[in-house]
């Protein structure tokens, strides 16, 4: 018997006979290759079909970064709607 790549399955009390068995294996699966991933999602709180992963507390930096930057923002804007007013600068004092 000579087998180029086919499966060869004896199921049971099967038998194969044969005086001469050649199985070359050309296309030879040694086993199974399995890569894992890790997938993390995150969504806003008022979306319940995505499960939030609330990982290394990255979501409490980016609302802290997030708020930070909205802060410089709002001075920027206060200092240039003051600059178009005419005012140089301002002294705050506080007793």
């Amino acid at each position: 018997m000579d087998n180029g790549s086919a499966t060869i399955e004896a199921l049971g009390n099967g038998n194969i006979n044969t005086q001469r068995l050649w199985n070359h294996d050309l296309h030879l699966i040694t086993g199974e290759h399995h890569q894992d991933q890790r997938i993390s999602e995150y969504a806003l709180i008022i979306n319940p079909s995505v499960i939030q992963v609330w990982k290394d507390g990255l979501i409490v930096i980016t609302i802290v970064v997030v708020i930070v930057i909205l802060i410089l923002i709002s001075m920027m804007v206060v200092h240039v709607l003051l600059g178009l007013l005419g005012y140089n600068g301002i002294l705050i004092v506080i007793q």
